[in-house]
């Protein structure tokens, strides 16, 4: 079983051309139970992101640096959100 949850706060700003460009700041929690070890795992992430949306189209790009509060790992990731 996981449950998650996570926030995010973003600030749009007209970018070149038709763009619109967004700064993000997100806190991303996770915490699994009933594992195979037997033993609950909780962690925590923070991150950042650039948003980028096209007027008039559905979805967004973005991208992420996250840093793992528990395990001190860094991860990017690169999306398209609907």
């Amino acid at each position: 079983q996981v449950a998650h949850a996570g926030v995010e706060l973003q600030h749009w700003r007209p970018g070149p051309g038709p763009l619109a460009v967004a700064i993000a700041g997100f806190l991303d929690t996770a915490r699994t139970r009933r594992r195979f070890a037997g033993v609950s795992a909780a962690d925590a992430a923070i991150g950042a992101g650039v948003r980028i949306a096209v007027p008039g189209r559905r979805g967004l790009s973005r991208i992420d640096l996250a840093h793992g509060l528990r395990d001190g790992r860094n991860a990017i990731s690169l999306a398209w959100e609907p």
